[in-house]
């Protein structure tokens, strides 16, 4: 999970672009594995990826990490291959 502190620099949202390839470099993410994000306002939501490249975010709008896993999970099972 990715927290945006927002600490008056550049927003973790509008960052993402660039922060999901370098993860995958690091072998932090892979295409297996779901990455979820906490935006400045507290609501966790889904971030998307293939091939190494931040495709979008998709919606989990939880305010608690056991919440957005729940989500997470149940949206996996509802998805023919997983998490987008």
């Amino acid at each position: 999970m990715l927290f945006d502190r927002d600490r008056g620099r550049r927003s973790l949202t509008s960052a993402m672009a660039e922060v999901v390839p370098n993860l995958y470099r690091r072998g932090i993410l892979t295409a297996k594995r779901a990455l979820v994000y906490k935006d400045t306002e507290g609501i966790i939501d889904g971030v998307a990826h293939a091939g190494g490249q931040f495709t979008g975010f998709y919606p989990l709008g939880a305010k608690t990490v056991a919440r957005a896993m729940k989500k997470l999970l149940n949206r996996s099972r509802s998805k023919i291959g997983g998490v987008p």
